[in-house]
């Protein structure tokens, strides 16, 4: 019998962009560790962690860059885990504050990346794998579309 999971476990969850000669452009990354597909930088906290805090970490853990012109969002990713990670985060899913930022430095990713893609907007909703993050996109290039 599979246990059940109530509790949800607290992240976050961020749009890296920057602004080049065409246009702005997303970071979508290519995850390889536990499922296959194109997600954007998502990470769990620690207990002693703050939301920004946690960011700036798994900015630095995942692409190896810092970032700069964080801004949070009025928006919350919640999501179920599969059945089969359940076990693994002891959680029935998680539930990410969200952000838009840009990055400083040469992107050099970990083993949960093999590959990653500076990308218009409508590229990234086509290579995104998941709704929720398509949703955030969308959201968030509202969001910065109306940012002075």
């Amino acid at each position: 019998m599979l246990k059940t999971y109530k509790k949800y476990r607290r992240g976050i969850k961020a749009v890296i962009y920057k602004n080049s000669k065409k246009g702005r452009l997303f970071l979508v990354l290519h995850r390889i560790k536990r499922w296959k597909g194109f997600e954007l930088l998502k990470g769990g906290m620690f207990s002693n962690e703050s939301y920004i805090g946690a960011l700036k970490r798994e900015i630095r853990e995942e692409l190896g860059c810092k970032p700069k012109n964080i801004k949070k969002l009025p928006f919350e990713d919640k999501f179920d885990y599969p059945e089969k990670h359940r076990a693994v985060f002891q959680k029935k899913g998680q539930i990410s504050a969200c952000y838009v930022c840009e990055i400083s430095g040469k992107v050099k990713l970990n083993d949960e990346h093999d590959k990653y893609q500076w990308v218009d907007f409508k590229k990234a909703i086509k290579l995104l794998t998941y709704d929720n993050s398509k949703k955030l996109m969308k959201f968030a290039n509202s969001f910065l579309e109306n940012v002075k």
